[in-house]
């Protein structure tokens, strides 16, 4: 019989070869979000043409003041927000990254003039760019507005909506041929609302909001099915769900925010991220 114990230093080696090699592939795994525990993650903000997208990481790198590299993770859920009327995604960045930080994906799509509602496109691109993620969509003001219609039309794949200050109108009823359609030459609209369907809602308002009327927030309400969640931020204003809000800005809408101070806008802030963040914490902890 023949012996075999030279062949044995290089059966070791081979064995701590392959045990590196299978330690690096799986290091090398996105790490899982664990939504059922405070999480503190890295949170990168990439600027693309279709939106600003803030992404929970790890273990960024820094090159001349601009990110190398990082350690993806795997998220599961997100949200998709849409802005008010010619306000710039980066002024909600304090929420989106708030809600990054805990693990969730953050996708602010970008249009003209920043007219989520005005501008309104039948495809979310974000469903498609992100098939595995589930989406809650939220918006604020007008778009606040475009996040009710998105929400009725996906009501049964999205999680739940989020609007802020929501600022809801009509749009027109469209055949298969994307036509409007017409009755006696007439258009037909159809007023956005999610009383008739089953998807979980959060409505944040302002207790000083000087830019929608008591009828525009009575209607935005009146939109909603009985049972959604309902916050009204102490000494808020519309323009503060943002960081929009200088008083040069809030002058031009009719005062808003007019004898609030830094610190209680910081405050709403702050409460506007919490109030989410348990919104959506709640629903996908089941």
């Amino acid at each position: 019989m023949k012996n075999y114990k030279h062949l044995i230093p290089i059966l070791i080696i081979l064995t701590l070869v392959i045990s590196v090699f299978c330690a690096c592939d799986k290091d090398d795994e996105p790490l899982s979000v664990d939504y059922n525990i405070q999480n503190s993650y890295n949170v990168f903000q990439h600027d693309t043409d279709d939106a600003l997208i803030f992404e929970p990481v790890l273990n960024p790198t820094y090159s001349n003041g601009k990110l190398d590299s990082y350690t993806p993770v795997r998220y599961t859920y997100g949200l998709i927000f849409y802005v008010g009327t010619a306000i710039e995604q980066s002024h909600y960045a304090y929420l989106a990254t708030a809600l990054a930080k805990q693990g969730y994906l953050v996708y602010l799509p970008k249009m003209a003039l920043n007219m989520a509602y005005a501008n309104y496109a039948e495809q979310e691109r974000a469903f498609s760019q992100y098939p595995d993620v589930k989406f809650f969509v939220g918006g604020h003001s007008q778009g606040g507005g475009a996040a009710i219609r998105r929400a009725y039309e996906n009501s049964t794949s999205v999680l739940g909506a989020i609007l802020y200050s929501p600022l809801a109108y009509r749009h027109p009823l469209l055949d298969e041929n994307g036509d409007i359609v017409s009755e006696n030459g007439i258009d037909v609209y159809v007023a956005d609302n999610l009383r008739d369907v089953d998807v979980p809602t959060l409505l944040l308002e302002a207790e000083n909001d000087r830019v929608l009327t008591q009828s525009m927030q009575d209607d935005a309400r009146s939109r909603l099915k009985d049972g959604y969640e309902h916050h009204i931020i102490p000494n808020g204003a519309h323009m503060s769900f943002s960081t929009f809000d200088s008083d040069s800005i809030l002058n031009i809408f009719s005062g808003d925010g007019d004898g609030i101070t830094q610190e209680q806008k910081d405050a709403q802030r702050a409460l506007t991220a919490e109030y989410t963040l348990s919104f959506m914490n709640r629903i996908v902890r089941g």
